[in-house]
């Protein structure tokens, strides 16, 4: 291995750990010292990689942004062909994978904290570019459902986005600080189909004939 790998592979683990920190103890709580002590490695380490806390947090966000255009979007494009199907699809693989992949739910976590901090410019940006990235996403994927007829042309792909939007990021948000409540992976269609379940109203196809490929 070069050093240049060697080197992306420990950032890559020293985000891991990071993650790992800040989903326990929050921000203000966590600094580069805790890391480096559960890394094994020296602060200067961290300084050499990140330079200070706020830039490691912006690599955490990043790294959950990865996993959401690699759960979330390919499904939104790649599933099935019916626009409620491909939503349902998409939600259902996206609350299965919250629930099973361990390093997903902790920077699930840590994005879930940091979104709660109301004074840090950086990461209102950050999070606002990751809404309006998935924001279009599903939008577009409604407008193309209008024109072949999916669904009603009188809908308000605008408005209908929006509240799906923030219906999704309710049920994260609530989730994952309440994980004991239920279990999202034997939950996941019975909740995709209370989020979507106006579709029922606005599509021509019963969003409870979609089979998640999850």
């Amino acid at each position: 291995m070069s050093d240049k790998s060697k080197s992306l592979e420990r950032k890559n683990e020293l985000i891991k750990i990071g993650a790992q920190i800040f989903s326990k103890n929050g921000f203000y709580n966590t600094s580069l010292e805790d890391i480096a002590k559960a890394a094994g490695v020296t602060r200067g380490a961290i300084y050499h990689n990140f330079g200070n806390k706020l830039e490691l947090c912006r690599n955490i966000v990043e790294r959950y942004n990865e996993f959401i255009d690699e759960i979330l979007l390919k499904d939104l494009y790649n599933g099935s062909s019916d626009s409620i199907c491909k939503l349902t699809d998409c939600l259902n693989t996206f609350f299965n994978h919250l629930e099973k992949d361990q390093e997903f739910r902790i920077y699930t976590e840590v994005v879930m904290k940091l979104r709660a901090i109301n004074n840090i410019e950086e990461f209102k940006n950050d999070f606002n570019f990751r809404f309006y990235k998935d924001f279009n996403s599903i939008k577009d994927v409604l407008d193309k459902a209008k024109l072949k007829g999916e669904i009603k042309k009188s809908l308000d792909t605008k408005s209908f986005t929006f509240v799906l939007m923030t219906s999704i990021i309710g049920v994260i948000e609530n989730w994952i600080f309440n994980q004991k409540i239920i279990s999202l992976n034997s939950c996941a269609e019975q909740i995709t189909e209370m989020i979507i379940c106006r579709t029922r109203l606005i599509s021509n196809n019963d969003s409870s004939n979609c089979k998640s490929e999850s």
